[in-house]
């Protein structure tokens, strides 16, 4: 039989990475969780356990926060036990106040009280909550660059354009692959193979209702999740 270690021979991450470190030459990145992982014994465990994990990797994408400090503080942990892996800051537009508490406890993320007090006097209002979540998404991403962050990693959540804006608020424009383009009715039902009228992707809106894409005249318009909307403006995308 094989000498080779199953997966289940890997106890941590950090096993894995150096598993894979041994055999092939591509870049690994590895997650971090700078208010703690939410099954760790304790703190100090919980950072010993990191700090080995994002050491053996080539760069960290983190956990969403919404409190820029937890990510300054936890880069400045590393950097004094001299790890200096890129680490690239996860970054959640707030948006949807139910999904944001179900997360937040899920992942043992703090939900500042004023971001939950925005969100509930928003709720009816889709629009309003956009522009929390792109204010909230903005600040967090600026905090986390001026602290040190070697990047940042936008959470969609298949709602592409709060991420956006967060993009563009920071001067950071995404990349379009290619420039938009129409498809024929026809090429989109027989690409997806789905009833014309229904998003194949999403639950629903931001919102949390069924969501529908309704034609639009030769075209489909597309549902708020951008899973398969058409592209007619020069911001919009896949």
């Amino acid at each position: 039989g094989s000498n080779e270690p199953m997966l289940s021979d890997f106890a941590t991450a950090t096993d894995l990475a150096a598993f894979i470190r041994r055999r092939v030459s591509f870049d690994i990145g590895v997650a971090a969780h700078p208010e703690g992982h939410p099954l760790a014994v304790s703190h100090m465990a919980d950072f010993a356990h990191q700090a080995n994990k994002i050491k053996a990797a080539d760069f960290a994408i983190t956990q969403f926060s919404f409190v820029p400090d937890y990510f300054r503080l936890f880069l400045e942990r590393l950097q004094d036990a001299n790890i200096d892996t890129p680490i690239i800051c996860g970054v959640l537009p707030p948006t949807n106040l139910a999904n944001v508490e179900r997360m937040s406890r899920i992942n043992n993320v703090d939900l500042p009280d004023d971001l939950r007090h925005d969100l509930t006097l928003a709720r009816e209002d889709p629009e309003a909550r956009r522009e929390i979540g792109v204010i909230w998404g903005a600040k967090v991403a600026e905090g986390a660059l001026q602290g040190g962050a070697a990047g940042i990693h936008l959470y969609t959540m298949n709602f592409w354009r709060a991420a956006h804006d967060v993009a563009v608020a920071l001067d950071h424009h995404p990349f379009i692959a290619s420039p938009p383009h129409k498809i024929p009715r026809s090429e989109m039902e027989l690409r997806y193979q789905t009833p014309p009228d229904e998003c194949p992707l999403c639950y629903g809106g931001e919102d949390g209702t069924k969501q529908i894409c309704p034609p639009a005249g030769e075209y489909y318009g597309g549902c708020d999740c951008g899973c398969h909307k058409l592209i007619n403006d020069p911001l919009d995308i896949y």
